[in-house]
């Protein structure tokens, strides 16, 4: 190959001023194009929001029925999405249709006892029951082995492994939770769960970031993942990065129907370590609205207070 000509140089050379006024006309050029394929994405990603997604988006305004409507969308598009059968599943408890959907469950499971899908539904359903009682899952762990039986399955491992989660046999829990994602790499809640024993069990929250961060490549608008990873970021004393992602918690769960509260909290907690007392109280004032009679929250407006006079 011949030697290239040094084209740059021979045009500033020949026309200085051209040459600068050329690079400024094509480089705002470049930024409206670069605006506008951001902006045709973004309309794109809105007309193609998947059913979880939009589950998610009304699970998090407590609209139930079209919730359900859309995780079991989810799930009829592909009936091992284990975070889709949970949200379907929640979704019935919130509605007063679950004990319909067991009763249904448990029909078809006698007309067709070798159908593991059914039986992993069941576990969960179970598995719902006991925590809205306030109970130990024993049914969901009977339910999750007996799917067990039937073959290797990533949605299964996922069920044990919460189940074990639940009573705390976290040694197992993880087992479970690595062979689903050995299976199914895109297994969100196996991602969660792994996470979160990573962090507050076995005080590693450099590793429980990567497995929040994975789960939020799979569903990003997820509130509750951010929660989580907000949550391993703080513990690193990553703070500003913490902040974000708490606030972006914030606003996907405006509500606090799941971590929202807990996310005003852990903004209020992040303030009171920086001594910015106001944006603390108005954080912790924020959760106090969402849950009135939350003892904690009333102690951190304390806490705040007494730092303030402190100060002065």
């Amino acid at each position: 190959m011949g030697t290239l000509p040094n084209f740059s140089t021979t045009q500033r050379e020949a026309s200085p001023q051209g040459e600068s006024r050329s690079g400024v006309e094509k480089g705002r050029t470049m930024k409206r194009l670069a605006s506008l394929i951001l902006l045709a994405l973004i309309i794109f990603q809105a007309a193609h929001a998947s059913p979880v997604t939009d589950g998610l988006n009304a699970y998090y305004q407590k609209e139930w029925s079209e919730a359900a409507s859309n995780f079991k969308q989810g799930i009829r598009e592909d009936p091992k999405d284990s975070l889709a059968l949970v949200y379907y599943i929640v979704s019935t408890f919130w509605l007063g249709t679950s004990e319909h959907e067991l009763r249904d469950l448990e029909d078809a499971l006698i007309d067709n006892p070798n159908d593991q899908l059914t039986q992993v539904k069941l576990g969960f359903f179970y598995y719902t029951k006991a925590l809205v009682r306030d109970q130990k899952p024993d049914r969901a762990l009977t339910e999750f082995r007996d799917a067990a039986r039937l073959g290797p399955s990533a949605i299964v491992h996922t069920g044990l492994g919460i189940a074990y989660f639940d009573v705390g046999n976290f040694t197992r829990a993880k087992k479970e939770f690595a062979r689903s994602m050995d299976m199914n790499s895109k297994d969100v809640l196996a991602y969660e769960y792994m996470g979160r024993i990573l962090l507050s069990i076995d005080n590693d929250p450099e590793g429980a970031l990567a497995y929040f961060q994975q789960e939020l490549k799979l569903v990003p608008q997820y509130p509750d993942g951010h929660y989580y990873c907000a949550s391993a970021l703080d513990a690193l004393g990553k703070s500003d990065e913490a902040i974000a992602e708490y606030q972006k918690t914030v606003s996907l769960d405006s509500l606090g129907v799941g971590r929202g509260t807990d996310a005003k909290i852990g903004l209020g907690d992040i303030y009171l370590q920086n001594k910015q007392f106001q944006d603390a109280r108005q954080a912790f004032q924020d959760a106090l609205k969402l849950d009135p009679n939350n003892p904690v929250i009333k102690e951190r407006i304390s806490q705040v207070d007494k730092a303030e006079k402190a100060k002065k």
